[in-house]
């Protein structure tokens, strides 16, 4: 695959380029992509890592979107792995938000690694984690109460 080729010629030199690469052969599936994106995060600073991730706007609920909280969670893990989608914190929290807030035990967990990402952060970054986190609450909140969601699932 051309996407992992470009990964381990980056991989060293331009570890943020590598990155960008790896986040493609997550999209294409392809399960080498969880290895490189979690080696090159360990050389990458999490604001760069949050930059680079968000290229992409939050892929959020939409007309076509399962109201279940089995399709929240395979889309948190999707985003959280990085495979099946591009690697994505916040995508993954807004979609865990969802699952935790249907009572699926496995979004709390998904939550719970989110927030263990944040354990070792400094101050700068850690504040802007958490300013990614309330606007994601917010978006999360906003389409919960536009989609009626809590209505949609006590009907199933």
């Amino acid at each position: 695959c051309l996407f992992s080729v470009l990964v381990n010629h980056y991989f060293s030199k331009a570890p943020q380029k590598a990155y960008f690469y790896a986040m493609k052969l997550g999209k294409a599936n392809q399960r080498a992509s969880t290895s490189f994106l979690d080696q090159l995060e360990a050389k990458i600073s999490f604001d760069k890592i949050l930059e680079l991730q968000s290229r992409n706007l939050i892929n959020r609920l939409d007309g076509k979107s399962l109201l279940s909280s089995v399709y929240f969670i395979e889309q948190a893990k999707s985003y959280y792995r990085g495979l099946g989608a591009e690697r994505s914190y916040l995508s993954s929290y807004y979609w865990a938000s969802l699952a935790s807030a249907s009572g699926a035990r496995q979004g709390e967990m998904i939550l719970a690694n989110l927030h263990n990402l944040a354990r070792n952060l400094s101050a700068t970054e850690f504040e802007i984690w958490l300013n990614a986190i309330a606007t994601v609450e917010k978006l999360t909140l906003d389409d919960w109460l536009t989609f009626k969601i809590a209505e949609k699932l006590n009907n199933e």
